[in-house]
């Protein structure tokens, strides 16, 4: 494991997770930092962070602590054109995966801009925590203003999803962690709580580790190996054989193909949804002609009814 990562115990909260994971005073880049809690706790350690957030009001409220901060899409703004070639000790993503379609895309263009020894933390709130599968048992599904299954996700994570997303990405799980809440003390427990009468339905839900965990916090380091097999932890990479000006050059390749590929698959994106809006244009182009027509005719003098003239 990456010596620098602390080895200590952690609170069951992830936002102190991540401040005592982020460990000490470094440059920093905080995506969906939020009004700030998390920044404060960073720009207090004495760490320089560099911030993005989607919402403005939010993000005015960061500047107190960031040394930069920059409103953003991350699904439709290329991380590169916010930070340039800016590398960082550490990368903290608090609850911001979940909130992507593409959240692969994210974590690709990142191992770009992490200096040679920093490393990445990321907390994931879990879909199958007990109250969940109690309310789909329920045949329930309720999405709420914050918490497990708030409105804004687009993508739901378990433990294997988790995993097989970093390691896709090449990125190597160093610590994995998680905040836990036991079965009906979730923000869902008054959903969730009409199928927890049944005690052999209460001994399914929480058959597992997982039943209880609210959200995993990763702790990751880039690998140049191709995506393993998931298991627990992904393989180290094995030892480099560059030196020198060779590996630098290496580095800084592989650097700009991260960036291409993020940009084309952003282009990719963009030609996808103006294929759709075009072709929904196609498609009721013929009735508003119709319509046109049909009101045209009835304009016309001996053809029906005038601007001027009362229907009959």
């Amino acid at each position: 494991m990456n010596a620098a990562i602390p080895d200590a115990e952690l609170p069951n909260d992830s936002q102190e997770m991540a401040v005592i994971l982020a460990g000490g005073a470094h440059d920093v880049l905080e995506l969906g930092c939020g009004a700030g809690h998390v920044t404060r706790r960073l720009a207090d350690s004495g760490s320089r962070i560099t911030a993005v957030e989607i919402d403005p009001s939010a993000a005015e409220s960061a500047r107190r602590f960031a040394s930069d901060v920059h409103v953003a899409n991350l699904e439709h703004t290329a991380l590169a054109d916010l930070v340039g070639s800016a590398r960082f000790d550490r990368i903290v993503l608090g609850d911001v995966l979940e909130h992507l379609a593409r959240p692969e895309i994210v974590l690709g263009a990142l191992r770009s801009h992490l200096n040679d020894g920093g490393y990445l933390v990321a907390s994931i709130p879990n879909v199958t925590h007990a109250d969940v599968r109690l309310m789909l048992l329920g045949g329930q599904w309720r999405y709420q203003n914050s918490g497990l299954l708030d409105s804004t996700h687009l993508r739901l994570f378990d433990r294997r999803s988790v995993l097989e997303l970093f390691d896709s990405c090449r990125w190597q799980i160093e610590r994995l962690e998680r905040t836990t809440k036991g079965a009906l003390q979730s923000e869902l427990a008054p959903m969730a709580s009409a199928m927890a009468q049944s005690e052999a339905v209460m001994e399914a839900a929480i058959a597992d580790v997982d039943s209880s965990t609210y959200q995993f916090v990763v702790v990751a380091t880039p690998t140049e190996t191709a995506p393993d097999n998931v298991s627990r932890f992904a393989s180290p990479s094995p030892d480099g054989v560059d030196s020198g000006a060779a590996a630098v050059d290496v580095s800084r390749l592989q650097a700009e193909n991260e960036q291409l590929r993020v940009r084309l698959r952003m282009i990719e994106e963009r030609l996808e949804d103006a294929h759709w809006s075009i072709a929904l244009r196609r498609r009721h182009l013929p009735r508003a002609v119709a319509r046109v027509r049909s009101a045209a005719r009835r304009l016309r003098p001996g053809g029906g009814q005038t601007p001027n003239t009362p229907g009959s």
